[in-house]
């Protein structure tokens, strides 16, 4: 899901540019309004509710401050865009996401929104992930890849697997997700809907076993037809866990 986004600034060229790149380079973000002008940026501000809106500093009769100040409370993050360095200290103080100097680097534009995004998506996972009021099949778990946030059902996730600092997560329908994410994370984060890690590199939705494979290594078949390790050590557990959930 792309975050809303407003672009204020009264140069017509720099609006475009920026609309182009963002476009161009940053899938997150979807742009629902421009304008040039700051009091039609403030009612395009109340009425769209962006989450996120780049604003010009230098802008005539009312600069990029004094518009904020004006929307109090602010409800959105703020990327300020200018010419002039001088108004970094300024940017801080009112705590804006982000000070981009124009011409504004491709690159620069993509750290910041690669920083937004995620940022976004640590809390809503926070909020999602921390409610307990739901059951497992309404459960949702907020997962950030490279280009999107995507929002998964936790029962649609039939298990998950480690290597080095990411994790793939495999889902129903074929589908799976790389996240720059430790397995441990999802580990501690899934704790309370039936998860277990069965190896040092598996984490297993036990809702999906469909057997337990007694051969030499030792294996679990999965409801996508997929087989995953289990260690010696960890199948009287395993079992246990299985014949309570079977009571259940």
């Amino acid at each position: 899901m792309a975050l809303k986004t407003i672009i204020i600034d009264d140069e017509l060229d720099s609006l475009e540019l920026l609309q182009y790149k963002i476009a161009e380079y940053c899938p997150g973000l979807e742009v629902i309004g421009t304008t040039q002008s700051p009091e039609e940026g403030k009612n395009m501000i109340t009425n769209l509710m962006p989450d996120v809106v780049f604003l010009d500093v230098e802008m005539p009769r009312i600069n990029g401050f004094r518009l904020l100040n004006e929307l109090s409370p602010i409800m959105f993050e703020v990327i300020f865009t200018t010419a002039y360095s001088h108004y970094a200290i300024d940017a801080v103080r009112v705590s804006a996401f982000d000070y981009l100097t124009k011409p504004i680097a491709i690159q620069d534009l993509e750290n910041c929104v690669d920083r937004l995004l995620s940022k976004f998506a640590q809390q809503t996972e926070k909020k999602v992930n921390t409610s307990n009021a739901r059951s497992m099949e309404e459960s949702i778990i907020v997962i950030p890849t490279a280009e999107t946030i995507e929002f998964v059902k936790v029962s649609d996730i039939i298990f998950l697997e480690a290597s080095s600092n990411y994790t793939t997560i495999y889902l129903k329908q074929n589908k799976k997700l790389l996240v720059a994410k430790s397995l441990g994370e999802y580990e501690q984060m899934l704790q309370h809907h039936h998860f277990m890690r069965t190896h040092n590199s598996i984490l297993v939705n036990l809702t999906q076993v469909v057997k337990l494979v007694r051969d030499e290594g030792g294996s679990i078949l999965l409801s996508n037809g997929t087989s995953v390790a289990i260690s010696r050590r960890k199948r009287d557990e395993f079992i246990l866990i299985m014949k309570r959930l079977s009571i259940n």
